[in-house]
């Protein structure tokens, strides 16, 4: 007598599909997909992973309007190509769905893309006019181009590295005074950072060596208070005696002597800066070979007063830098 085996194949009937009993059961109610990073910043790399999909099975995964196939492996699991965030408004979500095709497992998740918040710091806020100055930027999106505007007009275009940071280094600035704003746009993101100069607004001052002496007397003028490496042309009552162009300080050094056939008596250096405008004034007494006391009295009162003007300069910068 022959024996009949029946062999049954029972069926699961789950979430609106029916599981072959062979499949893990698991598979049908367990299924769920987990993301590398849930708060993203655009162009950052996330990476999705799946689990309980269908054995072996192609699983679609969109991210945006971005589809990537993954493969899944014999427990139904798999892991994603890397995805780029792409760049869209402050706070908004990003739908992920990960399908499987063969087994029609269908998850969901979400992330938010935030906002970057750029920063930029200057060498000094503190600054000389034609002088320079350099940038360091942060906190913007990775390699892309910032737009450097000054005044409002364009003036530069730098590139930030895979951190979103750059440095801008020496960048010259204007003979000018009061401030000088700067504001960096990033071209991707949108995103903008802005910082304020302040030219020094020393009062220029002018030094010399001696206050008195007779027609032809050696003298060494010293200039404080101007621009960075800027003209500057030296006067005597009105005689045109040279000119010079300053230090990186904004300082200047002249030698001169006093004009043979120019009047005596109380005469004044006037200091020129061709670039800032700046002015400054000395005043030195043309004396005869023999002063008289009124002579020497005058230059001496017109020798405290440029002292006691030079102190309160000196003052003021000291002031500005502390």
């Amino acid at each position: 007598m022959k024996t009949l085996k029946i062999f049954t194949i029972a069926v699961v009937v789950c979430a609106g599909f029916v599981v072959p009993a062979f499949q893990s059961l698991a598979q049908a109610k367990s299924s769920y997909i987990l993301l590398s990073k849930y708060y993203v910043f655009p162009e950052e790399q996330v990476t999705v992973r799946g689990y309980g999909f269908g054995r072996n099975e192609l699983v679609e995964v969109r991210v945006g309007t971005m589809t990537q196939i993954a493969q899944a492996d014999a427990r139904g699991n798999f892991v994603s190509p890397h995805f780029v965030v792409p760049f869209q408004d402050i706070n908004s979500t990003l739908n992920i769905l990960a399908q499987g095709r063969i087994s029609g497992i269908r998850e969901t998740a979400k992330l938010v893309v935030g906002s970057f918040y750029p920063q930029v710091v200057p060498s000094s806020y503190f600054v000389k006019p034609g002088g320079s100055v350099s940038f360091t930027g942060r906190n913007f999106a990775p390699n892309e181009e910032v737009r450097v505007e000054r005044q409002g007009n364009f003036f530069m275009l730098a590139k930030t590295n895979s951190s979103g940071g750059f440095v801008a280094r020496e960048l010259d600035l204007p003979y000018r005074e009061g401030i000088l704003d700067y504001s960096f746009i990033g071209q991707n993101s949108k995103t903008q950072a802005r910082v304020t100069l302040k030219f020094d607004d020393t009062v220029p001052f002018l030094l010399l060596n001696k206050y008195f002496g007779n027609p032809g007397t050696q003298l060494q003028l010293t200039g404080h208070g101007f621009g960075v490496q800027e003209r500057v042309e030296i006067f005597f009552e009105g005689q045109f005696l040279g000119s010079t162009v300053s230090r990186p300080e904004g300082i200047f050094v002249f030698a001169t002597e006093i004009p043979l056939l120019g009047p005596r008596g109380q005469g004044m250096f006037f200091a020129h800066g061709l670039d800032t405008n700046r002015t400054a004034r000395a005043w030195f007494t043309v004396t005869s070979p023999n002063p008289t006391e009124s002579e020497l009295t005058a230059s001496l009162g017109q020798s405290l007063d440029t002292i006691s003007k030079t102190l309160r300069s000196l003052l003021q910068l000291l002031n500005q830098n502390f």
